[in-house]
């Protein structure tokens, strides 16, 4: 019998594991349940918003340096910068700051207010309270500017000076002014508007980094429907194309509407392909006293309406025939008289709708005197436009194309497409 119980017990551990059943009647001995399923992990916090923010001006060198304390769930940072009085609002400075200082090698003279965002896998905090500091690097001699540049004269400015506007200043066509390293100009508190205009110069591709169309948008289009093709230098040193010579041959992102406007933070243009529109036949400028702007749109060559709140000065151009055929239709609206050109346009260009732009008058006691064009929705005035709040979805939205295209932030640091001057 203790032969049987021992084979017994032998099979059973040969058999592998199953239930172990002792001699003599013994109760079964009960097996352990399995561990239980480990719980996710909870979702990442978004990190606080940066504290002990400080900045520090360096009198011998001028540069800014920027402190902050070690914010929670943050694993980079970026810092901001406004110049005070600038009107442009805080641009970027730096993103993807791994340690928690900074240093502002280009701090321009005067009020200087620095502020950091924190990020981190759970998105982005809000910005900190800002840290002010005033670099008062000023230099000797003062000097003003009063007087226009004219076609064919040449102005040279004095190295290291300040000078100060006494109201509107206008480079001609023609003219030229010359800046030497060193020197500031500003606009005069006591002599409004003041500003310096540049009819001058210029060139392709920082006509489409700006992005600003002409007065003749009405009639061309938008700047950014011109650009079919790019080549252009990343931010990593890469050479890469965008768009083609035919529309249709294109899939994927459109980058060229991309690129047009990005003030040069998304790549370093330097090949374009152009999409032109003919030279009308016939192209003259008239002036209207007293008309109401809407009924000029009516005219089939009309390229450019603008409305200062009082008079309309159009631009017709096409066909000799349908130009005289507008000439008719704008006779009966009023007194209609051949001009030159353009009125001046004020130096600060507004953003808002075509039916704003066409009722500005009703606005003008925050941006004075102005020029509006209508159908168009920019109003160039002689003061700069109040900022206003971005939409966090197109904030968002700039600040990941940035991070793919940029995210050591080298390219053109400081400017910021949604926060134009």
């Amino acid at each position: 019998m203790l032969q049987t119980k021992r084979l017994f017990l032998l099979m059973s551990l040969l058999a592998g594991p199953v239930l172990l059943v002792g001699c003599g009647g013994d109760e079964p001995t009960p097996v352990a349940p399995p561990p239980p399923e480990p719980e996710p992990p909870p979702p990442a916090t978004a990190p606080a918003a940066p504290t002990n923010v400080q900045a520090t001006l360096d009198a011998a060198t001028h540069h800014v340096t920027v402190t902050w304390a070690t914010a929670a769930n943050a694993t980079t940072y970026t810092v901001e910068r406004n110049l005070v009085g600038s009107g442009e609002g805080f641009g970027q400075l730096q993103s993807g700051i791994s340690g928690t200082s900074y240093v502002d090698e280009n701090a321009p003279v005067g009020t200087l207010q620095y502020r950091v965002i924190a990020v981190g896998a759970g998105g982005s905090s809000g910005a900190s309270d800002p840290a002010e500091v005033v670099n008062e690097q000023m230099m000797a001699p003062m000097g003003t500017l009063s007087t226009r540049v004219g076609p064919g004269e040449i102005r040279t400015l004095s190295a290291d000076t300040v000078y100060t506007l006494q109201g509107v200043v206008t480079v001609e066509d023609g003219g030229e002014l010359h800046i030497p390293a060193g020197t500031h100009i500003y606009g005069s508190a006591e002599v409004q508007p003041s500003a310096l205009i540049v009819r001058a110069g210029g060139t392709v591709g920082g006509a489409l980094m700006a992005g600003e169309s002409s007065i003749a948008r009405l009639g061309l289009g938008p700047v950014r429907e011109a650009l079919l093709q790019a080549r252009y230098v990343c931010a990593d040193g890469r050479i890469t194309s965008a768009g083609a010579a035919t529309v249709k041959n294109v899939s994927g992102f459109d980058l060229c509407r991309l690129l047009v406007g990005s003030l040069g933070t998304l790549g370093l243009v330097g090949e374009v392909l152009l999409r032109t529109v003919p030279v009308g036949e016939t192209e003259r400028w008239v002036r209207l006293a007293g008309t109401d702007p809407g009924a000029v749109r009516s005219c089939h060559t009309a390229a450019s309406v603008l409305w200062d709140g009082t008079d309309v000065w159009t631009l017709l151009s096409g066909y000799g025939v349908d130009v005289d055929e507008d000439l008719g239709r704008l006779a009966t609206l009023g007194a209609c008289e051949d001009v030159d050109g353009p009125p001046e346009l004020p130096p600060h260009r507004w953003t808002c709708t075509p039916a704003e732009a066409a009722a500005f008058d009703a606005r003008n006691g925050a941006a004075g005197r102005f020029v509006a064009e209508i159908g168009v929705g920019v109003v160039h005035a002689y003061e700069p436009q109040p900022s206003r709040p971005v939409e966090p979805g197109v904030a968002e939205l700039n600040r990941r194309f940035k991070e793919r295209f940029d995210p050591t932030g080298r390219l053109n640091p400081g400017r910021d497409p949604l926060r134009k001057p």
